[in-house]
């Protein structure tokens, strides 16, 4: 079976670890410690986004564990406690940017498979999915991408 013969939900659950991937092999490299999972999210949202730690908890609130994703992360010597907060550590600086190079290199070698346009309707696509497992959740099972002309006589969707 070929990689266009094969179920999309099969494609999206191979893809998934993608950028996981790709970050553990740049920190092995590097000689870094190990991220838990989101690690790489919070060190490059606290370093070149400059947003707060309880924001991008927030963000990730349901597949964030906080006290272990935190906590190995400043055992890792990544993030220190300074004056009640937690901040970046010269190693956090550090993991961040080999994260960020790394993502980059991921997302160049995409670019050069499928192109710009092919990039952009994979984010249309990926966005899509998100509204419709949202509106799922609640309820409203495909309500929103439901159009005129997708509607036959007789069709019963």
């Amino acid at each position: 079976m070929s990689n266009e013969e094969l179920p999309l939900p099969e494609l999206l659950a191979h893809a998934r670890g993608a950028f996981g991937s790709v970050i553990r092999e740049s920190f092995a490299n590097a000689g870094l410690p190990a991220l838990p999972r989101d690690g790489a999210f919070i060190l490059g949202g606290l370093h070149f986004n400059e947003v707060p730690l309880p924001d991008l908890i927030r963000q990730r609130a349901a597949s964030l564990k906080r006290h272990q994703t935190i906590t190995h992360l400043v055992s890792a010597g990544y993030l220190e406690e300074r004056d009640g907060d937690l901040v970046l550590t010269g190693l956090g600086i550090e993991a961040a940017v080999v994260a960020a190079e790394a993502v980059g290199g991921l997302y160049h070698e995409l670019g050069h498979a499928v192109g710009e346009e092919g990039i952009a309707n994979l984010r249309r696509a990926l966005v899509t999915l998100i509204e419709i497992k949202e509106n799922a959740e609640e309820g409203r099972l495909f309500s929103s991408h439901l159009h005129d002309d997708d509607l036959r006589e007789g069709d019963a969707h």
